[in-house]
């Protein structure tokens, strides 16, 4: 639950009303809230306290919301408001879904996904990043952590994936789509993300790409399906990264503990190429060879 201090914070500036917190992270906190008026539940993200006299990380949580709220796609979360509260933290308010992160699915698994519900949740993945990479945005952060298995509306219903989190997320080109890009702009070589998903030019602090999407989506299928990352035994920054640069990883089939097809064997490899230009070229193609798995997935 959300403490007085919490509460007292947030209530009264806004139209909503916290009700309890849902975690925290190194640039903010995420409430369970409800809208005071029409009563239906949302989730606020609030930059910290300590935070937000930081002009630039003002500016990012500001950038996260308009380009949440210009992507309307089934597999990407919804934003519908953003603001400012009393004491000038920003927020963003986002639709309210049941469920849980892949990371925790996987726990309730036995920390491994089958070949079919792979197929199907990277599908949905690929779906929803295509859209954005079509609007000139690289999340530069996909990890199991941030896929999302909303629960299903209804007994037999599919349940939907949507991807969560774009903080950190990178506009390659604001012509045309409306969005002012940051006021100051990610350093060059400065390293964003998550290290055990970083791709090779991410560690080296490189301009990157979609590309780099997708080598962190092979990542993610390599451990729905293996229940480890391929260089989960480096134990240090420095160990994860030259890993990513410089070691050639094993197929996810020799660490698995269910029989993966040499197809999908390379369709993960391919995605994780030390160079980008030896990955698969899109979102879109990478997701029409994962389709075309499905049938030998189904047996």
């Amino acid at each position: 639950m959300a403490t007085d201090a919490e509460r007292s914070s947030l209530d009264g500036l806004t139209k909503y009303r916290v009700q309890s917190v849902l975690g925290r992270g190194g640039m903010g906190e995420v409430f369970l809230g409800e809208h005071a008026m029409l009563g239906h539940q949302v989730v606020l993200k609030v930059l910290h306290a300590n935070l937000a006299k930081r002009p630039h990380l003002v500016d990012r949580m500001r950038l996260e919301a308009q380009v949440l709220a210009q992507l309307r796609h089934p597999n990407l979360v919804r934003v519908t408001d953003y603001g400012m509260t009393p004491a000038n933290r920003p927020y963003f308010v986002m639709e309210y879904l049941p469920g849980r992160t892949l990371t925790d699915e996987a726990k309730l698994r036995g920390g491994t996904f089958s070949l079919s519900e792979t197929l199907d949740l990277g599908l949905q993945t690929l779906s929803g990043l295509g859209h954005a990479h079509e609007r000139s945005l690289v999340h530069r952060d996909i990890k199991l952590d941030n896929l999302f298995l909303c629960d299903a509306p209804s007994p037999g219903a599919p349940r939907v994936l949507k991807v969560l989190d774009f903080g950190v997320a990178k506009l390659l080109d604001s012509s045309g789509n409306g969005l002012e890009p940051l006021a100051v702009a990610t350093s060059l070589g400065m390293v964003v993300g998550t290290p055990r998903f970083f791709a090779p030019e991410q560690a080296r602090g490189q301009p990157l790409d979609h590309r780099a999407d997708l080598y962190a989506f092979g990542l993610c299928l390599y451990v729905m399906l293996a229940g480890r990352g391929p260089f989960d035994d480096c134990t240090s920054f420095v160990e994860v990264a030259r890993a990513h640069v410089l070691r050639a990883p094993v197929a996810p089939s020799q660490l698995a503990p269910q029989r993966i097809p040499p197809e999908v064997d390379a369709i993960i490899l391919a995605c994780l190429a030390k160079a980008p230009d030896d990955r698969p070229p899109s979102a879109a193609q990478l997701a029409a060879s994962l389709a075309s798995l499905r049938p030998q997935a189904a047996r």
